[in-house]
């Protein structure tokens, strides 16, 4: 009888252990799967945006005077997407691009993209920036931008392409008579004012009546470069002059324009801007290169920009600046820094004339003229 008390109590707790440790597998078990579960729900609450830059839609005939890709390098592409049912929530990716292919519009047929995950089911606004570094003003400039608005859908990984557009800017043109006519001042009547673009094509046309207070022509929407005002009105006999406006992109710029008598005066100097400079010459000495070049009129500087390929800095950046005093010739003698790079890279130079804006809010630069080597 001790024996079979012995084996009965040994079974009993073999069942006992045996039953308590299937159910704690089956709570470890049951535990995991809900945490399982859990991930599936929070993933299924959540989506995901694919935001493809496809095109970029520039005016191709602005001339020479607009902004042109030709002076920017490090471009940069930014994407925004901000959370409709509230703006504190947003995300930001900035990608550089290539500049050779934004300078020769090869998007290639996929454009550029990025992707967003983890995004709350809403609606969302989608802004696209391309941005570039001016080498002449040595500014980061907005080229060109687009926006849209996306859905997000739980579960679901959506692409939303979209056309960036070249940022455009204004001019507000307005005409007072100095002295007035309460002053003494003899009136001018007549006054007519047309804006015309590059081809000569009028854009905006209006007549000034001196009987009507703040008037003003405001022409909106236009491509960054220069356009003509052509003023005509009648003081001592009848008299018309031209200027040049130059379209700063996203602004709207005052050209404030004063008649008096058969004179005019703007309040901004709308001077083109300077001509390239000439014989533009490079040559090699021990410390570097010395490069030199003639003065053009209407510079107030030089900037000296220079290329090494294919070691680093392989588009053009700025590395100096020479003051123009007046004088018929410049030099600015460029160090190179390590004696073995005379043999390993190949340099190249640009000179880029500069006239200063009286009111600082850009700077008037000629296009780039390329260096020419010196042979021994």
């Amino acid at each position: 009888m001790k024996k079979r008390s012995l084996k009965f109590v040994g079974l009993f707790v073999f069942i006992l252990v045996f039953t308590f440790t299937m159910a704690a597998c089956d709570m470890v078990g049951n535990s995991a799967v809900e945490d399982t579960a859990g991930d599936v729900a929070d993933s299924s609450e959540t989506g995901e945006l694919e935001i493809v830059m496809s095109s970029i839609d520039m005016e191709e005939e602005v001339g020479a005077q607009s902004l042109l890709f030709n002076r920017f390098q490090d471009f940069e592409l930014e994407f925004y997407i901000q959370y409709q049912p509230d703006s504190s929530v947003n995300h930001t990716e900035t990608i550089s691009l290539d500049d050779a292919d934004i300078l020769e519009d090869n998007l290639g047929d996929d454009g550029y993209s990025v992707t967003f995950t983890a995004l709350r089911e809403s609606n969302w606004n989608v802004e696209v920036t391309l941005t570039g570094y001016n080498v002449n003003t040595e500014e980061r400039v907005t080229i060109a931008t687009g926006d849209t608005e996306a859905m997000v859908i739980a579960g679901q990984k959506r692409d939303v392409r979209l056309e960036i557009q070249q940022v455009t800017g204004g001019l507000d043109i307005t005409v007072d008579q100095f002295p007035s006519e309460e002053t003494g001042g003899e009136l001018i009547e007549e006054v007519n004012i047309q804006l015309f673009d590059l081809e000569g094509e009028l854009i905006e046309e209006m007549d000034f009546d001196y009987d009507v207070d703040n008037q003003n022509l405001l022409a909106e929407d236009l491509f960054p470069a220069y356009y003509t005002i052509q003023i005509s009105w009648e003081g001592h006999g009848t008299v018309e002059e031209e200027i040049q406006a130059r379209v700063v992109p996203g602004k709207v710029t005052e050209v404030p324009i004063s008649l008096f008598g058969s004179q005019l005066t703007v309040g901004v100097d709308w001077t083109a801007e300077p001509a390239s400079p000439e014989n533009v010459q490079v040559e090699q000495n021990d410390e570097g290169f010395l490069i030199s070049w003639d003065a053009v009129d209407n510079a107030d500087s030089y900037n000296v920009l220079r290329k090494r390929t294919p070691y680093t800095h392989a588009h053009f950046a700025k590395v100096g600046e020479i003051v123009d005093t007046g004088e018929g010739n410049y030099e600015f003698q460029y160090d190179v820094e390590k004696p073995e790079l005379f043999d390993i890279a190949d340099f190249e130079f640009q000179i880029v004339s500069v006239r200063e804006h009286p009111d600082k809010d850009y700077d008037l630069t000629s296009e780039p003229a390329n260096g020419e080597f010196m042979v021994d």
